[in-house]
């Protein structure tokens, strides 16, 4: 008996061990860069090799610049680009008295060309989309937040629809279609030049060229239309498509831009507006500008020719600045380092819609992270006859983590900072340094650079003789996840944290919890905000050059003077609470709104007052910022490019303490912008003005009076070659 039980398990395992071996695979026949598997029953991740095999409900993954080629049964292939996850399922199945290879390919995320050559079925998988092919080519790519994915047919026929309904589509060769949640597939477009440029980057320039040929597939070109059933691509819808190009891989915006810019301009989400740069279109782009400055004393006009040139990724520029400066000395910027750096306009390589780029010039809208610390800052003073030449960059090092940093002036780097950002998935990590080395330096240079008052240096560091006051350096977390992605309503939580660096005890400001939610054009959020000590949030914002640097004068004492800079005016007890909300909105075609408050409900110490011998801390109550942004395109107005209103204060009741009038600080400030569209040879005209307040030097009390206030207009005219 036991000797035929024995028997009877070595029959067993003898019939079952070539199970395995005529099981269905796939065979690696080609890796470039890093893949990854976990089999089937096991937890642990394996590195894939070349030779190795594939079985099913493998999980298979690959990094960032990998191209992983697959074969299964008769020739037919799957390749998976570059991060991209896939769970793979294969079977032989039996139908009409022949045996096929069935594969089933569920991407989680990335892309996946597939080739189905002889007795073979292939579908495909995502969040939202099916496809079933039995012979022929196919791209696939889904977008791993929401879903989203596109089929890019180049052999074959191919029948897909969305995961939740029934009714599909069937595409043939050299057509493209978008499916996403809960809708059904878009009318197919004609495969474009962009198409195969992406798809060759990922998937092999041999297979898909030998794809196309074979199929007869003629790629559109992407500015004179193809789209079967599909409107025209505007200038602007050409210029959103680009944006996408350096997005991670396989993102919607990369393929189907066209689509996603017509679905944003109808039911998706907030866009905002930005300045329009070039003002004209042309490699060669002549500007002649002229501005004036009015106070309650005297006119100061200036004229500013520009000339630049743009070629390619290239662009660069210079101009020229001839005008009287605060002494009524005329300057045109030769004689000095200052001004000769400010013949240069500008120089760029790339744009910020590429993976890397550098600007050189005078650096605008500078952001870090949600703006806790570093929000919209700009390196520019009204004061200042001469622009800065900063410096701003960014690269992306790969699709999740990127870099971006800045300095306010080459010459004198006196305020830089860096800041990292790490996405994966529905998840943001952000870390930043920032700092003002020196706020008793001026970054305006000598006194024959500034151009309404000549603001004199001190020689004392009183109120802060040890120094310590007129150094910032501080560092930024932050952190965001999505509690809801989806794509008709987004929502998600965010927490931020910032400290000086001065033993841990001279300031730090939070904002946690807050939370932003994004819905039909509209983008809103708000949370609570704490700061303490000598930090400020917004600390470095559109005002923060013309706020930097102060001197409160004494009548009777001609040798102490007070330096007063944003932080040494703060007391180091000082703790507030409040909350801030921002609203931003596109509430009609071609138009944006932007708005955000901050306001303090509780407050203790708040500020230093200083007197000839004498700093006591003081309670300066319900310290508010605020800003209101309206900007208007040719989609509202056909001859207006882009026009712009602007109102904001930072921190008004703080500059200068206790005025107790509102929207009476030295951080108030407003104007206006309007570009117009170009009318005839390539002409566009331009306008703007500006109010502010700086101190003029009648008094230097540190209070805001009628002679302080600035007015300056503007006028330019733009050609374009």
């Amino acid at each position: 008996m036991n000797f035929a039980m024995r028997l009877s398990v070595l029959a067993l395992l003898l019939f079952a061990l070539p199970v395995r071996a005529q099981e269905e695979t796939f065979t690696v026949m080609s890796l470039e860069g890093t893949a990854r598997v976990q089999r089937s029953q096991k937890r642990a991740w394996e590195k894939i090799d070349r030779g190795g095999k594939l079985y099913d409900n493998d999980l298979v993954e690959t990094f960032f610049q990998t191209k992983l080629i697959l074969q299964f049964g008769s020739g037919n292939l799957v390749i998976l680009g570059s991060n991209s996850k896939v769970l793979l399922n294969i079977a032989a199945k039996t139908e009409s008295d022949r045996t096929i290879t069935e594969i089933s390919l569920t991407l989680f995320g990335g892309g996946v060309f597939s080739k189905a050559l002889k007795s073979c079925r292939i579908n495909l998988y995502t969040a939202n989309a099916v496809g079933v092919m039995d012979s022929g080519s196919v791209t696939t790519i889904a977008e791993g937040k929401t879903g989203e994915t596109g089929f890019q047919v180049l052999g074959g026929l191919i029948y897909v629809r969305n995961i939740a309904q029934q009714k599909g589509i069937e595409l043939r060769p050299g057509l493209t279609t978008m499916i996403q949640p809960n809708k059904e597939p878009t009318a197919p477009l004609y495969i474009t030049h962009r198409h195969v440029a992406v798809l060759k980057h990922y998937f092999g320039d041999e297979y898909i060229t030998t794809e196309l040929d074979a199929s007869g597939i003629k790629p559109t070109d992407e500015r004179s239309g193809g789209p079967a059933g599909f409107s025209a691509f505007s200038g602007r819808s050409r210029g959103y498509v680009d944006e996408g190009m350096h997005k991670p891989l396989f993102s919607l915006n990369k393929i189907y831009g066209s689509i996603l810019d017509e679905r944003a301009g109808h039911y998706c989400f907030y866009r905002p507006m930005p300045p329009v740069y070039p003002p004209v279109d042309g490699k060669g782009i002549v500007a002649l500008n002229t501005d004036f400055g009015i106070s309650d004393r005297e006119i100061s006009p200036r004229l500013m020719p520009v000339f630049s040139w743009h070629q390619g990724r290239f662009s660069g520029g210079l101009r020229f600045s001839f005008l009287e400066n605060a002494s009524d000395q005329f300057t045109a910027g030769f004689t000095s380092l200052a001004g000769i750096l400010d013949k240069i306009d500008h120089l760029a390589w790339n744009t910020d819609d590429d993976a890397w780029a550098l600007y050189a010039g005078a650096i605008h809208h500078i952001t870090f992270g949600y703006g806790l610390i570093v929000n919209d800052f700009t390196n520019t003073s009204h004061n200042n006859i001469f622009h800065p030449l900063g410096l701003k960059g960014h690269v992306r090092i790969f699709d999740e983590l990127s870099v971006q940093a800045f300095t306010s002036d080459l010459s004198a780097p006196l305020i830089s900072g860096i800041y990292i950002t790490f996405e994966p998935s529905l998840y943001h990590l952000g870390a930043g340094y920032v700092a003002d080395f020196n706020q008793y330096v001026q970054p305006i240079g000598s006194s024959r650079s500034m151009r309404y008052a000549s603001l004199p240096r001190s020689d004392s560091l009183f109120p802060d003789v040890e120094h310590f006051a007129s150094r910032v350096h501080c560092y930024v977390v932050d952190g965001a996840v999505d509690i809801v992605n989806r794509y008709d309503f987004q929502l998600k939580l965010v927490v931020e944290f910032a400290q000086k660096l001065y033993n841990g005890k001279d300031g730090y400001v939070t904002r946690m919890p807050s939370f932003h939610c994004d819905v039909k054009k509209t983008s809103f959020g708000g949370g609570f905000i704490v700061e303490s000590g000598r930090l400020l949030s917004n600390q470095f914002d559109i005002s923060s050059m013309d706020n930097r640097y102060r001197i409160k004068s004494y009548p009777y004492n001609e040798f102490i003077d007070t330096v007063l800079t944003p932080n040494n005016v703060l007391s180091r007890e000082r703790h507030t609470m409040g909350f801030s909300l921002f609203l931003k909105i596109n509430p009609f075609r071609g138009t944006d709104i932007d708005l955000s408050y901050k306001q303090d409900l509780i407050g203790k110490r708040t500020v230093k007052v200083v007197s000839l011998d004498t700093i006591v801390s003081r309670t300066v109550p319900f310290d508010f910022s605020f800003r209101l942004r309206a900007a208007i395109n040719d989609s509202l107005l056909k001859f207006i490019r882009y026009a712009e209103v602007s109102l904001q204060q930072s921190h008004g009741p703080l500059y200068p303490a206790g005025m107790g009038l509102p929207f009476y600080s030295w951080t108030f400030n407003g104007g206006y912008d309007v570009l117009t569209v170009p009318f005839f040879f390539n002409i566009a005209f331009e306008t703007g003005g500006r109010f502010f307040y700086i101190d003029t030097g009648r008094r230097r009390d540190d209070r805001i009076s009628r002679g302080d206030l600035i007015g300056e207009f503007r006028a330019g005219i733009n050609w374009g070659f």
